[in-house]
């Protein structure tokens, strides 16, 4: 009854029948144990590499927006002060028409 209601106890009691068991039982249990603890171990790793891997490419990307955003906001300054538009691109690295669309 006790065990049917706390799930603690419900594996403490199938470890006790398991321990209880003959030879070959025992072996078979242990062996898909293992089995289940492997497949839990490697979903949790990928799970991990999965955010690092995420973490790393939104790294990436938020320096290239930034650098971005840095390269225009210097090309709207060079505008501001009268640089020609080729100028601007040659200094930021921007497209000409990257640099006549900020006008």
């Amino acid at each position: 009854m006790a065990a049917t209601l706390d799930p603690v106890i419900g594996a403490a009691v199938t470890k006790a029948k398991l321990f209880s068991a003959d030879e070959t039982v025992r072996i078979l249990e242990e062996q898909r144990e293992k089995a289940r603890n492997d497949y839990l171990s490697s979903l949790n790793s990928a799970r991990i590499d999965g955010l690092i891997e995420g973490r790393t490419e939104g790294r990436a990307e938020g320096l290239e927006a930034g650098a971005r955003q840095k390269q225009v906001e210097l090309a709207e300054a060079l505008l501001a002060r009268g640089f020609a538009r080729k100028d601007v691109a040659d200094l930021t690295q921007l497209s000409v028409e990257d640099v006549a669309g900020l006008e």
